[in-house]
């Protein structure tokens, strides 16, 4: 069965199975994956030069239940591996009302939906990457926000589709010290599916509010508030016709003010491209991400380490970094498969080491070694 149509069918069996009013659904999946790198240091935040699971592996939980013909809720629980143990949290939970048949409105804690891949991003089984490609899924820090939404399914044909989204809310994520609150956020995603391609676009808009903790007076500093509203644009495509498959994305952000300090301005895109043979899927994926230097001032950056004038040793450098991976799934069944990745990553001089942190500031490239178990069930 060609990659993505069996992704549309396992999908559905395995996040949004019909049940009756009164009954939970549950399904779990599970990743089990490993990686190292060829250099001293890091590579998003936990793969160093030792072999790790910490990066790829974790555990969840999807439940839903009808509660009446038009009330329905749903829910997924997360645990994710760090140093040794697991963290979980609550992906989304959310009560939904079907307004009519095209049309339903959901409230609670909501999956943001900016990708082609983050309704299962991390049901590895449903995808061919390891990771997806960091150089664009790495680049927005917020997997979900407390809100609203309102879905509109429009049928074409027998078999084509468009979602239509559009969604209000706040949500927070932290980065090493700082917590970053994205308040009075709202935005739109268009989603076209066929049984051959999906394309899909969106864009999202918060205030971002930055906060850090400083030991020196154990306590909370408000580091940026300064009412900055930043953008997030995304656009993805996925083919899949004849056994040939092929992904592809691109997002871009764009902050205001000193906000840019924290969080640069980036751009990233990649480029997938497969061949189902079988059981087999080999594939290759370009991935590109790059961004832009803050200039600007960074006083309200002091409190931050708590000397006037050093704000501007805290500002973040972009993300800049190319890289070309190969890899190879293997299906073992209807619910287990195995992935191998190599991947080559190379840094531009002078513009940081990417989503690394290397103890040799010299390297221009190193390589990842990735391998990974997935299951559904």
């Amino acid at each position: 069965m060609p990659f993505n149509k069996y992704v549309l069918t396992a999908l559905a069996a395995a996040l949004t199975t019909t049940v009756q009013a009164g009954d939970v659904d549950i399904n779990s999946f599970l990743t089990l994956g490993a990686a190292n790198i060829s250099e001293e240091g890091k590579y998003l935040s936990n793969t160093t030069e030792n072999i790790s699971f910490e990066n790829d592996s974790h555990y969840g939980i999807n439940l839903r239940t009808q509660v009446t013909d038009r009330v329905s809720g749903a829910a997924q629980l997360l645990a994710t591996a760090t140093d040794s143990n697991f963290n979980v949290d609550a992906e989304w939970a959310y009560l939904s009302y079907q307004l009519s048949t095209d049309v339903s409105a959901r409230a609670g804690k909501l999956n943001l939906t900016t990708f082609l891949l983050s309704d299962y991003a991390k049901v590895g089984y449903l995808h061919p990457w390891v990771r997806p490609p960091v150089e664009v899924y790495n680049n927005n820090p917020l997997r979900n926000f407390l809100g609203l939404e309102l879905l509109n399914v429009n049928r074409f044909g027998r078999t084509a589709k468009l979602t239509s989204q559009i969604f209000i809310g706040s949500a927070q994520a932290e980065n090493g010290a700082l917590e970053m609150k994205a308040n009075d956020g709202y935005g739109v995603n268009f989603q076209l599916d066929t049984p051959s391609f999906t394309i899909r676009a969106g864009a999202i808009s918060p205030v971002i509010q930055v906060q850090a903790f400083d030991p020196a007076t154990n306590s909370t500093v408000e580091l940026l508030d300064e009412d900055d509203r930043g953008v997030m644009y995304t656009v993805g495509a996925s083919v899949d016709v004849s056994g040939f498959v092929m992904y592809t994305e691109a997002v871009a952000t764009d902050t205001e003010g000193q906000t840019q300090g924290i969080f640069p301005n980036q751009k990233g895109a990649y480029l997938t491209l497969g061949y189902n043979m079988g059981k087999f899927l080999p594939h290759v994926t370009f991935g590109t991400s790059s961004g832009d230097n803050y200039t600007g001032p960074t006083d309200l950056l002091d409190p931050l380490c708590g000397i006037p004038g050093c704000g501007a040793a805290v500002v973040q450098t972009p993300k800049t970094q190319d890289s070309v991976a190969l890899g190879l799934k293997y299906t073992v069944d209807d619910s287990v498969a195995i992935k191998f990745e190599v991947q080559k990553v190379d840094l531009t001089a002078g513009k940081g080491q990417g989503f690394a942190s290397l103890e040799d500031s010299a390297v221009e490239s190193f390589n990842v070694i990735s391998v990974a178990m997935d299951a559904i069930f």
